[in-house]
This record gives structure tokens, C-alpha cells and sequence, in this order.
């Protein structure tokens, strides 16, 4: 029945009526079978995520962790699950990609706006600095992490993606800038093989983009 008393009375009315069930009952089978699939790989990801977090939270507790460091973890996971799904490196994939798919990737992952960014790099030709893009990686701190000591030897630099940081004394008690998402720092150490001049430390969960010196030093020698 189609439409109140409209009804097949005859072998091809018949047949043409059972086509068009068979296509609806297909097409329905199709696309609850799609919505099916995806809901079962999210809940798949969240169960190994859960059952990760499970293991963190029994190891914690096997060896009496105080409940204030608990409760760092904690939060940090919570961090981790909310801005990547709980994927720790979101560069895994990333390597099995040919070169100039991973360029195209970088321009839309903030990696090449950060070079472009920073004068540091204006001496750089475009191809240099394409191909310094390819070498940075995220790096994750959670709240008071120490990213830069004062006085050590440094041998990376910082794009800030996430989040914010606290340009201060090695002790920690005075405060003298606070960078936001955009900002870097570290480059002295990086171009002039200086000592840290400051501490830096994470004022929350913090994203940053990593440059290494020996990257750098490799680039610039293979362009000459």
C-alpha cells in the first residue's frame, strides 16, 4: 500500500512495488549499517582511552601518589581527551606521507604560519623555511611545568600553539611576562648557542610547536 487504497492490482504494479521496497529496505540498511559503524569506532576509542586511563589511575594508587599529583594527571587526561580524542602524538600518521603532502598538511596545521611569523626566519628562503615546517613537533605541559630552565645550554626552540606561559626568575617568584598562543621564545639559544637567560613555565595545559637545533643546522647545510 502506497497511499490510502492505492494498491498494486496487476503483475507489473506488483513487481514495480517490490523493486521499490527492495531499493528503501537497501538504501535504510546502508546507511544504519554507516551510523552503526561509526558510533562503534567512537565507542572504541573511548574504551581504549578509558581503559588507558584506568590502568594510569590504578598505577597511581598502587604506588600512594599524593592525591594533589592525582589530581594533575587527572586533569591532564581530561585535557588530553577534550583537545585530541586522547591521542598523545598527533604526529604518529604523519610520517607515511609523501613530502610534498606533508608541505600541504603543514599550511593548514599552523606549522608554516609559525616560521612565517617569527623574523628569525626572514633570511630563510621559502624552501628552507617549507621544509624547517616538516621537522617541528608538539610537545604538551600541564600547569607550573618547567619548559625552559635558567642556565641550561639550549638546544630547541618554541612556537606557542596552546594556551600560555610565564617568562620569569629560576626560582619561580617573579613573574616578568606572560606570552599567549602565537608568541616564541628560546631562539637566542637556538641561532647563538647561548644559555637560557630565564625560566619559562607553563601558566596552564599548554601546546608548543618544538624547532631542534640540530634540525635547523641540517637544513640550513643541505641548502648551503
Amino acid at each position: 500500500v502506497v497511499i490510502g487504497d492505492v494498491v498494486p492490482v496487476n503483475c507489473g504494479e506488483t513487481l514495480y512495488v517490490f523493486l521499490a521496497i527492495l531499493f528503501g529496505m537497501s538504501v535504510n540498511a546502508v546507511i544504519i549499517g554507516a551510523i552503526a559503524s561509526a558510533v562503534a569506532n567512537l565507542e572504541t576509542e573511548a574504551a581504549d582511552f578509558i581503559q588507558r586511563d584506568d590502568a594510569l589511575k590504578a598505577y597511581l594508587h598502587r604506588h600512594h601518589v599524593p592525591k594533589e599529583l592525582c589530581d594533575r594527571v587527572n586533569d591532564f587526561m581530561s585535557f588530553l581527551w577534550a583537545s585530541r580524542g586522547g591521542v598523545r602524538d598527533e604526529f604518529a600518521g604523519y610520517g607515511a606521507l609523501p613530502t610534498l603532502l606533508k608541505v600541504a598538511v603543514s599550511e593548514h596545521t599552523h606549522q608554516l604560519a609559525a616560521l612565517r611569523n617569527c623574523p628569525f626566519f626572514d633570511f630563510c628562503s621559502e624552501e628552507i623555511v617549507r621544509s624547517l615546517a616538516l621537522c617541528l613537533r608538539t610537545a604538551l605541559y600541564s600547569l607550573g611545568d618547567v619548559i625552559v630552565q635558567c642556565g641550561d645550554m639550549g638546544r630547541e626552540m618554541y612556537f606557542l600553539r596552546k594556551g600560555t606561559v610565564e617568562v620569569g626568575s629560576p626560582d619561580g617568584r617573579v613573574v616578568f611576562a606572560t606570552l599567549g598562543a602565537g608568541s616564541y621564545f628560546g631562539e637566542a639559544a637556538l641561532f647563538f648557542q647561548q644559555k637560557r637567560n630565564a625560566t619559562i613555565r607553563a601558566g596552564g595545559f599548554t601546546e608548543v610547536l618544538c624547532l631542534r637545533k640540530a634540525e635547523l643546522d641540517t637544513e640550513l647545510r643541505k641548502h648551503e
